[in-house]
């Protein structure tokens, strides 16, 4: 019991950061960026968080001595991960920043998928009984005339459902990283954020997206985004290490409840966070963790 009270205060950190970098996201994205420099200036941030945190351990050189199984591994999962914060950026742009995080909190969701689909693992009652209320809170949200004040259409929430189902894959490959491979986890973090930042400048080079410059004050939004979202995911790692999956995932889940009630007072002049959008939320929330649980 000790050990899974310890990972509380974890698991509760980095959803309240997760819960609060999306709204920075927006804003960023208000003040002149879009859903790319989003993207890549979160990842060069939290690439440049890691490499640090690893320079500070003397654990550097470590990268090069891990099995190339480890590399491709977890370079697999951050070249899959830079989908993720295109899709869930663009959702954020579309959608908003409640809307989207909701949607992307559907990847417990998509997990099951994949168990049931890639592993043949049978849904148990409580992951079903999951699977129905998040999916009654997704529809809830969707139908809620929430979100981005400008409007938008239910095609949008392809983008962070593609982001949450890219996430779940991701999410698989580098579980099995860590249980296959004598990486530790922030080696795994830095490889897969180098990864997807390789993607995203590749990206950028082969589209427009290289020629349009984001504005001193987006820039700012979105490295806060950035810094925000790079100690969460040290934090869940920690959190990880110190009690079950299921418990910590929950937990962490909840910053979807974060974004909803940061949006409603910090981005009241762009998005609209109705009581369709809380309860739906919540609904998700819910879900994913039974569906986790279950």
């Amino acid at each position: 019991m000790g050990a899974v009270s310890t990972a509380y205060p974890f698991a509760l950190a980095a959803a309240l950061l997760w819960g609060v970098s999306p709204v920075f996201t927006k804003r960023g994205i208000v003040r002149g960026g879009t859903s790319f420099h989003g993207a890549l200036t979160v990842v060069t941030a939290g690439t440049g968080c890691y490499l640090v945190g690893l320079t500070i351990r003397g654990n550097l050189g470590g990268l090069l001595t891990l099995p190339p199984l480890a590399v491709l591994l977890f370079a697999l999962s951050g070249v899959i991960g830079a989908s993720v914060w295109l899709g869930f950026f663009a959702g954020v742009d579309r959608v908003g920043a409640s809307i989207a995080t909701a949607g992307f909190s559907t990847h417990p969701l998509f997990a099951a998928v994949i168990a049931l689909v890639a592993l043949g693992e049978a849904l148990s009652p409580l992951t079903a009984v999951g699977v129905v209320i998040l999916v009654a809170g997704l529809v809830l949200v969707a139908s809620s005339k929430g979100g981005d004040r400008s409007g938008w259409a239910l095609r949008d929430l392809v983008f962070p459902l593609s982001a949450a189902a890219a996430y779940a894959v991701s999410n698989v490959i580098r579980r099995h990283g860590l249980t296959a491979t004598p990486a530790t986890p922030l080696e795994a973090i830095t490889i897969n954020v180098v990864a997807s930042l390789v993607v995203l400048l590749g990206y950028a080079l082969v589209t427009h997206e290289r020629q349009r410059r984001p504005s001193a004050a987006s820039v700012r939004a979105f490295v806060a985004s950035g810094l925000l979202s790079a100690v969460a995911l040290l934090s869940l790692f920690e959190a990880f290490a110190r009690g079950p999956v299921a418990v910590v995932s929950a937990l962490s889940g909840l910053s979807t409840v974060v974004t909803t009630v940061v949006t409603a007072v910090f981005l009241a002049d762009v998005e609209r966070v109705t009581r369709g959008v809380v309860a739906g939320a919540c609904l998700v929330v819910c879900g994913a963790a039974l569906i986790t649980v279950g």
